[in-house]
């Protein structure tokens, strides 16, 4: 399985300073392993953590980093929206299986409709517990041109993301990234079963 995790911050138009460049286009800043990147636009930032995966008490400090430095620039007085979203990609060694023995979350047939489907999407938002905290979960199976008939491959694409219309001090940004981090983690947990566990272990 692969991960791509994102982080990001919107602040408002109106918010950023005279002083900072405008454009339409983002800048990319790539850590020297290549694994992570910092995009910078007007009224955003971006943050990509790409495989080889870095646990989250790892990356999440470069961000934080980031996030201060853009701070100090671009002196924001609102923040807009924050997220957190991991897109995981997935691989079943197999051309057939029942999708339940590996997700708790698929495409449910009706009765008489047969018990086999094809491509499929889903998509559910679920509010949150926490303040502002909304958990999109899409998920999906993934074909290219390149697909293998004798494997399946699924994109599990999981987003936590919350709005404020106010500016947030160090400690809230740091709690509400905990919070979409953790929501996002508990989601990816409780949409796979053990024997997709045990697939990873063996990997």
């Amino acid at each position: 399985m692969s991960h791509h995790v994102d982080f990001s911050v919107d602040v408002p138009n109106e918010t950023i300073s005279s002083d900072m460049q405008r454009g339409p286009s983002r800048k990319l800043f790539y850590a020297e392993e290549g694994n992570q990147i910092v995009q910078i636009a007007e009224n955003l930032i971006v943050f990509n953590q790409l495989t080889p995966y870095l646990s989250f008490h790892t990356w999440k400090s470069t961000f934080y980093d980031a996030l201060d430095t853009y701070i100090r620039l671009a002196l924001p007085q609102t923040v807009e929206h924050i997220g957190v979203r991991y897109l995981n990609h997935i691989t079943i060694p197999l051309s057939r299986f029942q999708m339940s023995d590996y997700f708790t979350i698929y495409p449910h047939i009706p009765l008489g409709s047969g018990n086999v489907h094809g491509d499929f999407l889903i998509n559910c938002v679920v509010p949150q517990s926490d303040e502002g905290h909304i958990l999109t979960y899409s998920f999906n199976n993934f074909v290219s041109e390149t697909s293998d008939a004798s494997r399946q491959v699924f994109l599990l694409d999981l987003y936590d993301h919350a709005s404020f219309g106010r500016m947030l001090s160090e400690s809230e940004f740091k709690d509400h990234v905990r919070v979409a981090h953790g929501n996002v983690v508990q989601a990816f947990e409780g949409s796979i079963t053990d024997r997709l566990r045990n697939l990873f272990d063996r990997e």
